[in-house]
């Protein structure tokens, strides 16, 4: 006992040291709490020379995740993030700017700055040259030269524009000079009274080059090129200049820009736009309380509940659960996890799945109290009895989360993070802390009075009495027809609306184009109907609709939408009054595609991982027993997608929900939760077959460790349904939050009634199946042994005893011994 109360002590520690943690570090909001942009980019690898794409590699990318990080400095945006994607692609974050224009001008730019000698121009060396540079400014009001060609014959004097393919061709013939990679840093420069200039800071090499050209190409033009632009010509007054400087009408604040531009180096390669997403602040504050709120009734609903029906090991429970929140929040951010509003409710889904162990422990020693056991022999058998189902279980919840994280970005990783390092911590806290807690009981003489342990509270199900004998429960498995039946009304249903009605509608993650979301002040009174047609006034054939919030918001979804278009769908909406802009996104048809081609794999690599797993760990008699288990646990997970997709499907053709990426982390989700579901009832089958009582049927003992884990399901699906239910009403503060919500409920529900009613059940089917082969194998054999027409198989649930008699004397007088019949289960 004094071990236990050392690691009492120790977990008393390590609670006011996580304490510490989460006051004094500061918690990284996410991106859709501040307010921000999301962007992400493509380098375009394909345009890059043949050699330098043979060099491309990861290390590449992190040049110009490195590139990219310093410019964003230069926003002075605090906690910026930018993640590399494969070898191609970068996730941009920036928390609270908003300003779309100026970050695609500073991200997108390459900054490839290039010192040329501009030849075949005129000036007072070459008056009779066939270019003549006109400096100007292009449509967006920055400096560029372009060039005129002085002997076109048939038009003398054309202007060729930086837009046209001959401007770069004749840039390329130009001889070079230096290029960026020979620039050590930019530095803004001071000029008297006019507008401010750039110094450059050479390397030496740089510095030799450029002294050298400028003595070589007096009174002769030297173009500055940026990005392929020719932003200025100026002519070489003197000779071997070695530090020059760049002259035009900058302001002190672009001239700082274009300096830091500059100094953070160029990008090797060009980068292009992808998908886009911005967030109001205003919008991410009211969501961060309300979630929050969330949080705290789901968690406050857990532990009434907790403390009302397991008494005294459910206020351990509460002590442990309180535990588990200040260990996560404290690992959370030591590991600098950034807390957006889908990772808020992962781990606020965590709290309501953190006791699902202490449930399993609680319900294995009550039992072992009921057998009359005391309290410490009680604790240390519920403990080794439940500790693979909740092994088996959090593996399979971890399996699930990493592929959301692996084929998810930003929201719909943080969900999985902080779901995956949940269960991870609720793992410790029920083995660790609540054990400790528990044998403290012991320490200080506490006995296993029922009243305080709720030894009497029970579904129902198989309970030893005080006389020794046992109540007998519900037929589960006799009735399996009847809830196979349901099932299939249930999944029919979802494919008419889905199949037949065309009720699944997707959002812009699965569809692409772009998403608007306005608010109005006031509800709008306008239909949907109308809404659709002053769309289609505007030229927008593709469009969907639908309010939110009260009608006081309005969602947008435009197939073929650009970015240049919101202005326009603003302007068309102006019937319908005052409008502002809530937030924005776009996606493209590549993202589009690889979204939907990692859904899909997703979905099905978890399946086959999780059936894979259970194979293995269900394999008492050898891999085909194992596979068994898992064919069965398949089944009846994909049973519950269905279901949720089905209703899904119903929401949209009823309420036109749309489905987008946080409907694949509710799929994700549950297929976790389901196995978990199951795995438990499983373990108790696996477990009363290691101890078959003898003339046990395999149906008996099915239907026994269903009664006798009802309660644990039960206790189970309820503390999530009670997160998940205080997140529906309390934290939906966007149209996506709250249908993840409900497919979640959905899913708990489907899950739940799936472990009890289908995935044993199918068990039983399976070895009946197999059974009947084995007979009619067995039959055969005996038919042609003693020259007798083969016997009909007799029914599932038919007495045996006469044919199974017959088959016995049959195979007496065979003159070949039969094999030995293994027992099935």
């Amino acid at each position: 006992m004094q071990r236990h109360l050392l690691f009492l002590g120790l977990i008393i520690l390590l609670a006011v040291g996580a304490g510490w943690v989460v006051k004094e570090q500061p918690t990284r909001q996410g991106l859709d709490v501040r307010g921000g942009l999301r962007i992400r980019l493509r380098a375009e690898i394909d345009k890059l020379p043949p050699a330098e794409l043979q060099r491309w590699n990861n290390e590449s990318m992190a040049t110009v995740r490195g590139i990219l990080e310093k410019r964003i400095d230069i926003l002075g945006v605090i906690d910026a993030y930018v993640g590399v994607k494969g070898t191609d692609e970068l996730i941009v974050e920036l928390p609270g700017f908003t300003d779309e224009a100026e970050a695609r001008k500073l991200l997108q730019t390459t900054a490839r700055l290039e010192f040329r000698y501009a030849k075949d121009t005129r000036n007072q060396r070459m008056p009779g040259a066939r270019y003549e540079l006109d400096p100007t400014e292009d449509e967006a009001g920055n400096e560029v030269v372009r060039l005129r060609d002085m002997n076109d014959p048939k038009d003398p004097g054309r202007t060729i524009k930086e837009t046209d393919p001959e401007y770069a061709k004749i840039i390329e013939t130009w001889p070079m000079i230096i290029a960026g990679g020979e620039l050590r840093r930019a530095t803004v420069q001071a000029t008297g009274m006019g507008p401010p200039s750039i110094a450059l800071d050479l390397t030496s090499e740089g510095k030799d080059k450029f002294a050298t050209a400028t003595s070589k190409y007096i009174e002769q033009n030297i173009a500055i090129i940026l990005d392929g632009r020719i932003i200025s010509a100026p002519v070489v007054r003197s000779g071997n200049l070695r530090d020059p400087i760049i002259e035009g009408n900058y302001t002190p604040a672009s001239a700082t820009q274009f300096a830091k531009l500059l100094t953070a180096g160029a990008l090797p390669v060009s980068l292009v736009e992808e998908q886009i997403m911005r967030i109001e602040p205003t919008l991410g504050s009211r969501a961060w309380e309300s979630i929050m709120q969330a949080g705290m009734w789901g968690t406050g609903i857990i532990a009434v509940y907790m403390l009302l029906y397991y008494l005294l090991p459910g206020f351990l429970s509460v002590i442990a659960l309180s535990l588990y929140i200040v260990f996560s929040i404290a690992l959370f951010k030591m590991m600098g996890v950034t807390f957006s509003l889908p990772a808020i409710a992962g781990f606020i889904l965590s709290i309501g799945m953190a006791v699902d162990a202490n449930i399993l422990i609680f319900e294995r020693v009550k039992e072992e109290l009921r057998y009359g056991k005391t309290l410490l022999a009680s604790i240390d058998a519920g403990f080794k009895r439940a500790f693979t189902a909740i092994f088996d279980s959090n593996m399979c919840t971890i399996i699930t989360s990493g592929f959301l994280y692996y084929f998810g970005t930003g929201p719909v990783q943080g969900f999985a993070t902080t779901l995956a390092l949940g269960v991870v911590i609720s793992f410790f806290t029920a083995i660790t802390c609540t054990r400790t807690l528990l044998y403290a009981l012991v320490a200080l003489g506490v006995h296993p009075d029922p009243k305080w342990f709720g030894l009497r509270r029970q579904f129902g199900v198989d309970v030893i009495h005080e006389e020794g004998e046992r109540k007998k429960g519900f037929d589960f498995v006799g009735r399996r027809k009847l809830w196979y039946g349901i099932s299939a009304a249930m999944v029919l249903v979802g494919l008419v609306a889905w199949l037949g009605l065309g009720g699944l509608k997707f959002g812009i993650d699965f569809a692409g184009g772009s998403e608007l979301i306005v608010k109005s002040e006031r509800p709008i009174t306008s239909s949907l109907g109308e809404v659709e047609r002053l769309l289609r006034g505007a030229g927008y054939q593709r469009t969907s609709a639908q309010f939110a919030e009260g009608n006081q918001q309005l969602i947008l979804h435009i197939a073929d939408g650009k970015e240049e278009d919101r202005a326009k769908v603003m302007e068309a909406l102006k019937p319908l009054g005052t409008l502002e802009e809530v937030s924005y996104a776009a996606i493209s048809a590549r993202v589009r595609d690889e979204i939907v081609y990692n859904a899909l794999l997703a979905v099905i690599l978890s399946l086959g991982f999780i059936m894979f797993y259970i194979t293995i760990r269900f394999a008492i008699e050898g891999g085909w027993t194992g596979l068994k288990f898992g064919v069965c646990a398949l089944i009846a997970t994909f049973h519950d997608a269905l279901v949720v997709v089905g209703a899904a499907a119903l929401f949209g053709y009823l309420l036109n929900w749309q489905v987008n990426s946080l409907f694949l982390t509710a799929i994700l989700t549950l297929i976790g939760f389901s196995v978990h579901d199951t795995i438990v009832v499983f373990d108790r089958i696996r477990e009363n077959l290691k101890h078959r009582q003898r003339g046990e049927q395999f149906e008996q003992i099915v239907n026994k460790s269903i009664l006798q884990t009802l309660a644990r399901s039960i206790n189970t699906t309820l503390t999530v349904v009670f997160a998940v239910g205080a997140l529906l009403f309390f934290g939906s503060v966007s149209h996506d939050l709250r249908h993840f919500y409900v497919a979640m409920l959905v899913g708990l529900i489907s899950g739940t009634y799936s472990s009890i009613f289908n995935a044993s059940q199918l068990i039983i089917d399976w070895d009946n199946m197999r059974r009947r082969s084995a007979e009619r194998q067995a039959s055969a054999m005996t038919a042609t042994a003693t020259g007798k027409p083969m016997q009909a198989t007799p029914k599932a649930g038919v007495d045996r005893s006469d044919e199974e008699a017959k088959s016995a004397s049959a195979a007496k007088s065979a003159p070949s011994k039969p094999a030995k019949r293994k027992r099935r289960y």
